[in-house]
């Protein structure tokens, strides 16, 4: 089983291979999943719409006046595609994510390589709050910026479904499915680290845990970051995330490799961050005896 858009789907592979996909059942009449009143539609109009854009097998040929621009499922895998800057939509460093069901998101065009620009997001944010506030969605229907994307989140009962509550869920789960409540829940606390490198992954740090499991706690909880993103992805002192920068317990140095870009004859000091970093940090962890299995 897999657990996608934190927590708000779940896919399962059946004995005979076939994929079941099923959304958390307080999303069944959700706009971002039903699609209410062309919601989504209107999320996808200012970016980049892979479903209209020209497939490019890379080593092909570029016409005359093209750009060559690729989604964000990852070097070796991620679609390219045929561009004309003349046809920029609005929201031009952005393409819409094909593979979410619940959230909408707009990812950051990747390059060949998959790497991406990083840069402040808040006019592209303002874009879809506008978007949100026209459609009279502004309480079910939050935004918020990620390292490399926009997300539009569901809210539910007042209740946004985004990374506190996803990181709520995944605790509670471990302790009570995985460990059977065997073990005091302050000791799951005290093993349980995040990663993340954008500002909305900051929430990991503040689980809004289930009703039952708080009231037994009675007091909130805080969990360390790994912070993987650059400087341009850390809560501005105007975020209400600014005061979250605490919990950072690892972050990159910024020190990297020289990398040489093919055609474009450039070669420069690529920093080293996101998920290499993630996975360095999880090797030493469990190297020096910190993970522990269930």
């Amino acid at each position: 089983m897999v657990i996608e858009e934190v927590g708000c789907l779940r896919i399962e592979i059946n004995s005979d291979g076939k994929i079941k996909t099923t959304a958390h059942p307080v999303l069944k009449n959700h706009p971002l999943k039903t699609n209410q009143d062309g919601i989504r539609d209107k999320l996808c109009a200012p970016v980049w719409n892979p479903a209209k854009l020209k497939p490019y097998s890379p080593g092909s040929p570029i016409p005359s006046g093209h750009e060559v621009i690729y989604d964000a499922t990852g070097k070796g895998k991620a679609k390219a595609f045929l561009v004309r800057p003349q046809d920029s939509p609005e929201c031009w460093p952005y393409i819409w994510s094909e593979y979410k069901k619940i959230f909408a998101t707009w990812e950051i065009v990747r390059d060949a390589e998959s790497r991406y620009d990083s840069f402040v997001q808040t006019e592209y944010v303002e874009i879809g709050k506008k978007i949100i506030k026209k459609a009279g969605l502004t309480n079910q229907i939050d935004i918020e910026a990620v390292g490399s994307a926009i997300n539009f989140i569901p809210i539910v009962n007042g209740e946004k479904l985004g990374k506190s509550w996803a990181a709520g869920r995944a605790i509670a789960y471990i302790w009570e499915k995985k460990l059977g409540g065997t073990i005091a829940f302050d000791e799951v606390i005290s093993r349980t680290i995040a990663a993340g490198d954008g500002e909305a992954d900051f929430d990991f740090t503040t689980p809004i845990l289930p009703a039952k499991i708080q009231d037994l706690l009675r007091r909130d909880i805080t969990i360390p970051l790994i912070f993987v993103g650059s400087e341009n992805n850390l809560p501005r002192p105007t975020s209400e995330r600014y005061s979250l920068i605490k919990n950072i317990i690892i972050e990159p140095t910024g020190q990297g490799a020289v990398v040489f870009i093919p055609g474009k004859g450039i070669i420069q000091l690529e920093p080293v961050k996101g998920a290499s970093v993630v996975s360095s940090v999880l090797d030493f962890l469990h190297m020096w005896g910190y993970t522990q299995h269930f």
